[in-house]
């Protein structure tokens, strides 16, 4: 352990046994860390320094990555049912087959990102930034993306059953083999959050 923290898959495993319903491993430095089929479920990691961290097929369900800064970070087979992303920072990661229905990204950056096969059913991705990121085969349904700036990004043959994507902010997106349900006429951001 790092002056008392742990910052090995080792020591994590240890406390995973002590402690099963989630550890505690907020503003650690877990850079290129891989902690690869263990399940994590309800831990905090909020603040810390992944970046390079592989999460392939691990347990996240209800994790917290927020204030995260996740580059090239490989979560691919990774469910993350409900994990919290709150203003952090997600560039070239790795992410197929991953599981992220009913998950929150809120003012968080998702930058050149191939999402293939994942399933964000019921997720909001609210008043973030998705820049160069590609959604393939992916199940968007009932998620939504209110306040949130689109820039060179596509959904190319995904289900979006009850997706919402506000016109305003529809800019910047390409839509390929995918459909979005039309809004109510004047329907925006504003109306979702009442005033923002």
């Amino acid at each position: 352990m790092t002056g008392g923290f742990p910052s090995t898959r080792e020591e994590i495993h240890r406390l995973l046994i002590k402690f099963p319903d989630g550890l505690k491993l907020k503003h650690l430095d877990l850079r290129g860390i891989d902690l690869s089929g263990l399940d994590l479920s309800g831990s905090d990691f909020g603040g810390s320094e992944l970046s390079g961290a592989n999460f392939t097929g691990s347990g996240l369900r209800g994790v917290c990555f927020s204030g995260c800064d996740l580059e090239f970070v490989t979560f691919n087979g990774a469910d993350m049912k409900g994990a919290i992303f709150h203003a952090a920072h997600l560039k070239n990661c790795s992410c197929q087959n991953v599981v992220l229905s009913e998950t929150s990204f809120m003012k968080t950056d998702l930058e050149s990102i191939r999402f293939q096969d994942c399933d964000f059913t019921k997720s909001s991705l609210i008043l973030s930034e998705i820049e160069a990121c590609h959604f393939i085969q992916c199940q968007l349904d009932r998620s939504r993306f209110h306040g949130t700036r689109f820039m060179d990004s596509d959904f190319s043959d995904c289900s979006t059953d009850g997706a919402v994507v506000p016109y305003e902010n529809r800019e910047g997106l390409e839509l390929i083999r995918t459909y979005l349900e039309d809004l109510p006429e004047g329907y925006s951001s504003s109306d979702y959050y009442g005033t923002m």
